[in-house]
């Protein structure tokens, strides 16, 4: 069965991310909280180790493979995108889950620059047509990109 998975973005959790009622019939959705985010808000011992994209790839990829799950489209938002990458990686060098398609919206090459679109959101609509455009384009993200619609 196909899965698709949504990683969100830095200051968001599963419960921004979750997928319209007609996309939800057609895969198996995954939408976990990130460390530190969510329902997993809580620190984690020893330290900021846990909070590395990486990590936070590899405690995905661990979950993965325990729900057996051979085949997987991946869906990343913002700082989900780096995640996203690394996880990418990782299932292409296990050899499983095949990665079928991928999604990276408003993605951040670099993981230290994942606070435009928080930003964006954080700051409202504001009061010019250009802020207007940018705060509706953040959230227009994540909505069309969990809609089927951009899916091959």
């Amino acid at each position: 069965p196909q899965h698709a998975i949504f990683i969100h973005g830095l200051g968001s959790d599963s419960n921004t991310c979750q997928p319209p009622e007609p996309v939800l019939s057609r895969v198996t959705w995954i939408v976990p909280d990130l460390l530190g985010h969510g329902t997993d808000a809580s620190p984690k011992p020893p330290g900021a180790e846990h909070y590395t994209m990486k990590h936070q790839a590899s405690c995905i990829a661990r979950t993965l493979e325990q729900e057996g799950v051979t085949s997987l489209f991946i869906v990343a938002h913002s700082m989900g995108g780096p995640i996203a990458l690394d996880l990418l990686d990782m299932c292409r060098a296990r050899g499983a889950p095949e990665v079928t398609g991928m999604i990276y919206a408003e993605g951040n090459i670099d993981e230290g620059d994942c606070f435009g679109s928080k930003k964006m959101v954080a700051g409202g609509a504001g009061d010019t047509p250009s802020s207007a455009a940018l705060y509706h384009s953040a959230v227009d993200l994540v909505n069309v990109s969990t809609d089927g619609t951009l899916w091959p």
